[in-house]
């Protein structure tokens, strides 16, 4: 037999009950949700779920000043999560970073560092305020998007 958790069950009405765990990693897991009542248990769940795509996610670490100089790298860090929120370990991810304001950006690179952090690097050619979207599979990473004054 498997490992039992249960992370938190919530009355929302008479009979109605919402039950959120943890699957930790991905994979398949058997689901068996049982209720006690009057000395006895019933089981109300019984199904294997693929946990396999567990959504993914991040944040934005590590934002120098708003304002920066012309010509200058520009660097922050982004940590990717898996759907719960906890920081994953291993890299992968296809991180993007979308920039929009009065020029072009000829440096803009996003560095894996294959333990679930990603260096981003850009260099703004033209003065002016700039949006910085980080974005991974057009879901929007916390602390997005950035705004850098070029000066």
């Amino acid at each position: 037999m498997g490992k039992t958790a249960i992370l938190k069950v919530t009355r929302i009405k008479q009979g109605h009950y919402s039950v959120n765990f943890s699957v930790g990693e991905p994979g398949t897991r058997k689901i068996v949700v049982k209720f006690q009542s009057d000395d006895k248990w019933e089981e109300v769940c019984d199904q294997t779920v693929n946990f396999s795509d567990i959504s993914r996610g991040g944040f934005v670490e590590k934002v120098p000043h708003e304002t920066v100089k012309l010509n200058s790298l520009v660097s922050f860090m982004i940590q990717s999560v898996d759907g719960l929120g906890t920081k994953i370990g291993t890299g992968g991810d296809h991180w993007q970073t979308i920039v929009s304001g009065p020029g072009k950006v000829n440096h803009n690179v996003v560095t894996d560092h294959r333990d679930g952090t990603y260096k981003c690097e850009l260099k703004f050619t033209e003065r002016g305020t700039y949006n910085v979207q980080v974005v991974l599979e057009e879901e929007e990473a916390k602390g997005s998007p950035i705004k850098f004054v070029v000066i």
